[in-house]
């Protein structure tokens, strides 16, 4: 199973950081740059440095996708107040200074849950 990533951050080092950990997990595929396309089933949300509309997420969201924020500002339990509770089964949370394998933990983390319920893939 590949599933299709998307990176949304205008920061460089962020990019390639997420970039290699997409790269060395083997069920992920990166898909190239540029605005939402509908193909996308992960998400990986730099917060700090990329504006996206919230009715978008939303979107996706509802579409059964994923999103992994990306934040060394905003804490955790605010972005989860931003969206709808029920919602927050398909969001995830990282740190801008996170190692391969806390990436890996929490994707684990929220994957679990939405398989076990069927709402991705």
């Amino acid at each position: 199973m590949i599933i299709p990533c998307k990176i949304l951050s205008n920061d460089y080092l962020i990019y390639q950081k997420l970039e290699s950990y997409i790269k060395d997990t083997p069920y992920f595929i990166l898909e190239e740059k540029g605005n939402v396309t509908g193909n996308e089933q992960v998400f990986f949300w730099d917060f700090d440095n990329y504006e996206v509309d919230h009715t978008i997420i939303y979107k996706v969201i509802e579409e059964g996708c994923l999103i992994f924020f990306i934040s060394s500002i905003i804490p955790r339990e605010l972005l989860y107040k931003m969206f709808e509770d029920q919602i927050h089964d398909q969001i995830g949370f990282m740190r801008k200074n996170i190692t391969y394998s806390h990436f890996i933990d929490e994707i684990s983390n929220v994957f679990d849950g939405n398989f076990e319920d069927k709402k991705v893939l």
